[in-house]
């Protein structure tokens, strides 16, 4: 009997630390086909940290193209996609495929589609559009304990404190 595959994801303050998650992911043997990731505008922000300066969309696609493939040798096929209420994102692995063919939906879809809660999904949505990075990872059930720890120990920070934290600061929760 084949053991059920579930969803597990973590978000990061910035894509450097989502990127050496995923490198940490990719040691404990993950396949390339079981992690996605998804930044807000990663490629601009990768541009901007590489010669300080703002690029055209093209130029700076080929530059985090030349940073993911040196540092999440594994996550190939990045995608820039606008994500209405969200913004620019570049996406990886099955999320952006999800993304790619959502024609309802958008991101949330697309991770709830992945197999997320349709709460977690908002909360992450949310995380995105204020700039962080998801990294999502389909694992059987008997390793999800491994996955999140592999997260939490490259940084990823919990979702729910960020929530109240923007609560009490009077911008809202979800989007």
């Amino acid at each position: 009997m084949a053991e059920n595959v579930v969803a597990v994801a973590g978000m990061f303050e910035d894509y450097e630390t989502a990127a050496t998650a995923v490198q940490a992911l990719e040691r404990a043997g993950l396949h390339r086909v079981e992690i996605s990731l998804v930044s807000n505008d990663a490629d601009t922000k990768q541009a901007e940290r590489l010669d300080g300066s703002a690029r055209n969309p093209a130029v700076a696609r080929a530059a985090v193209g030349g940073v993911v493939g040196g540092s999440v040798t594994a996550l190939a096929a990045l995608s820039a996609l606008a994500i209405p209420g969200v913004g620019p994102v570049v996406a990886a692995g099955f999320v952006a495929a999800a993304l790619g063919g959502a024609a309802v939906g958008g991101l949330a879809g697309a991770l709830i589609g992945a197999g997320l809660s349709a709460d977690d999904a908002d909360a992450y949505v949310e995380g995105i559009r204020r700039g962080g990075t998801l990294v999502v990872v389909r694992t059987p059930e008997t390793h999800v304990a491994r996955i999140e720890d592999i997260l939490d120990q490259a940084g990823a920070v919990t979702v729910e404190e960020r929530e109240a934290d923007w609560r009490e600061a009077g911008t809202g929760g979800h989007a």
